[in-house]
């Protein structure tokens, strides 16, 4: 498959750098697989040819993750809650199993029978509020926290309690202005396989947004970091070459 990439309303690039510009870009983005050079145009100026396999096909045949799509949605990672689960477990050991769950503890049952039931009871009171609390909690911060990533940018929808109130919290970044995309993983996280991936604007040094709690932060961090970069040489050949159509 051979095709020819052209600048600006279909026309050659009249300026031999911003054709390499775009050449870099699409060399990035389809991988060593294939053949992307600069050539002179039949009618004047410059052209990038392309020609080769896919990389999605070289990807999947050398038995690595599939590539992302243009457009995808996470959530944070349900594992990402295994303090909450755990505490939801423990409370449905309370309530099921009340009495084997004291004698676990060490407690013994008082020897009347009237008060021990009031003990047992309480126990699984207490075992319901640690289901609720649990469950309530994992689901709240699964389905509260939404990122959604295109070619343009990345943006996070979220619903945060603020003095009482549910409010809608949305950050949007541009991937033109991220000039640093990181990630940060604890050791339970790295055990998790979870992490934090955070990108850094070029507006300002305490500009960010931040990806809590996503599966896979490595290869999310390059993917962003890959259409960072994609977007900043894109944006660069557009200007270098309006900047050489201008009379």
């Amino acid at each position: 498959m051979t095709r020819w990439i052209l600048g600006a309303n279909g026309q050659p690039f009249s300026d031999r750098d911003a054709a390499t510009a775009m050449q870099a870009v699409l060399a990035a983005e389809i991988g060593p697989h294939a053949c992307v050079e600069v050539i002179p145009h039949p009618d004047g100026g410059y052209a990038v040819r392309y020609s080769g396999p896919p990389q999605p096909s070289a990807a999947k045949s050398s038995g690595r993750a599939p590539p992302y799509p243009e457009y995808f949605r996470l959530r944070p990672a349900l594992r990402a809650s295994v303090d909450l689960m755990l505490v939801a477990s423990l409370g449905l050991l309370m309530l099921l199993g009340p009495g084997r769950f004291l004698s676990w503890v060490g407690l013994a049952l008082p020897a009347p029978h009237a008060l021990s039931v009031a003990v047992l009871l309480i126990t699984q009171a207490a075992g319901l509020i640690l289901v609720i609390h649990g469950v309530s909690g994992v689901l709240f911060r699964w389905l509260s926290t939404d990122y959604h990533v295109d070619s343009h940018g990345v943006s996070s929808v979220s619903w945060e309690l603020h003095n009482g109130r549910l409010r809608r919290m949305w950050t949007h970044a541009s991937l033109s202005d991220v000039r640093v995309v990181r990630s940060q993983q604890s050791p339970l996280e790295r055990l998790l396989g979870i992490g934090t991936v955070t990108l850094l604007l070029s507006d300002g040094p305490r500009l960010e947004v931040s990806l809590l709690d996503v599966a896979a932060p490595r290869r999310l961090r390059d993917e962003l970091d890959l259409r960072a970069n994609r977007r900043r040489a894109v944006a660069a050949v557009g200007l270098a070459d309006l900047a050489e159509r201008r009379p």
